[in-house]
């Protein structure tokens, strides 16, 4: 199935790049310190891991086994990155939850810095985790953000993209929405009820 079949959300490619060309938005990669890991391949079965909640409780990936897991890396001294979260909310609340999963690793070191965004951003419908013991940031070889990763319903890694910018925002969303598409044409093909469009 082509992956860049036609919008299962509306509206949404239209939008998402016109907010993000609209904020003026460059591209920005930042080298981390230490060595990444080698990240998994595209057709691959991710690492499962991806950091705490608010809670402290390990979160893992194996709870949304049939939606389109969205796992983007970021931090708050990542101009960058600080517009794509807002982005990646709208995504979250657009497509709802019985169809993706945003999940937002916060990498900052800083312990003031990550409770502050944490506090600025409480109120998203996405999934905020932190790693602060770098298992998830080297798991999946992140070098450099923006890394963000999108996940089939079958669990496996559909496409990573690395260092990316406003330019590379049309393919990201095509590829969401061919993920979505396939998600819900299995969903159909199963005998499971329709899920709802986005309009």
């Amino acid at each position: 199935m082509d992956r860049n079949a036609k919008a299962v959300v509306p509206g949404l490619c239209c939008a998402v790049v016109r907010q993000l060309v609209g904020q003026g938005v460059f591209w920005l990669a930042v080298l981390l310190t230490g060595a990444a890991q080698a990240a998994p391949k595209v057709g691959e079965v991710p690492p499962t891991y991806v950091g705490v909640d608010a809670e402290g409780n390990a979160v893992d990936l194996f709870g949304f086994k049939g939606k389109v897991v969205v796992v983007t890396f970021w931090a708050s001294w990542c101009g960058y990155c600080l517009k794509e979260i807002p982005v990646l909310e709208n995504v979250q609340r657009q497509a709802g939850d019985g169809r993706i999963r945003v999940i937002a690793v916060n990498i900052d070191d800083d312990n003031a810095k990550r409770r502050q965004m944490r506090a600025r951003l409480k109120d998203f419908q996405l999934l905020m985790t932190t790693d602060k013991d770098k298992k998830a940031r080297k798991a999946y070889g992140v070098g450099g953000i923006p890394h963000l990763v999108m996940i089939d319903p079958e669990g496996k890694l559909a496409y990573r993209h690395v260092g990316y910018d406003k330019e590379m925002l049309p393919e990201i969303v095509d590829e969401l929405n061919g993920l979505l598409e396939e998600a819900e044409a299995a969903a159909e093909r199963e005998g499971l009820a329709p899920r709802l469009r986005v309009v």
